[in-house]
């Protein structure tokens, strides 16, 4: 077996075995920490569906998406921004198919695909392995600027403290 295998590996009909797999624009918008452990994510699912990623690791903006679609002809795209909004629009991929990733919900009114964390319930879990320790006093240190997301948490992480009669300082 192991012998036929190598032989088949090396002619060129295995193209014709092996389905062709598909190229999926990976266009990185924003620079914070946790985008390895995303695109980590995002391999191990390309992975399952036989997805060549190709990362496109810049500040992409409107203009270069027509020309990065005519050079690598995806199947679709994967736009990552960090909670934050892009400058990419869901008009500027065309017919390609695409999904935004963490971007700010105002581009769902634009048609877009979005992917986001839930952040009410991520408070809700911080929330309760802090009142299980049964502490004195509760703090949320937020985001550096104001964003949706940060305000979910906060509302969040406040209200299920106040359920529980105890009040959560913010920093």
């Amino acid at each position: 077996v192991a012998k036929r295998l190598n032989t088949l590996l090396r002619t060129p009909r295995l193209c014709s075995i092996l389905p062709p797999m598909q190229t999926i624009l990976v266009l990185r918008t924003t620079r914070l920490e946790c985008w390895p452990h995303k695109l980590a994510g995002i391999n191990d699912f390309a992975r399952q569906h036989a997805w060549r990623l190709q990362v496109i690791d810049c500040t992409a903006g409107p203009g270069q998406v027509a020309p990065l679609l005519a050079f690598w002809r995806p199947a679709g795209c994967i736009v990552e921004a960090d909670g934050a909004a892009s400058q990419l629009r869901p008009r500027d991929f065309g017919d390609t198919p695409v999904v935004f990733l963490d971007h700010s919900p105002e581009i769902v009114r634009e048609g877009a695909s979005v992917v986001r964390h839930d952040s009410a319930r991520i408070a809700h879990l911080a929330a309760r392995e802090l009142l299980a320790l049964d502490y004195p006093a509760y703090a949320l240190i937020g985001w550096f600027y104001p964003s949706y997301w940060m305000q979910d948490k906060i509302n969040a992480f406040q209200d299920i403290l106040s359920l529980h009669g105890k009040t959560a300082h913010l920093f």
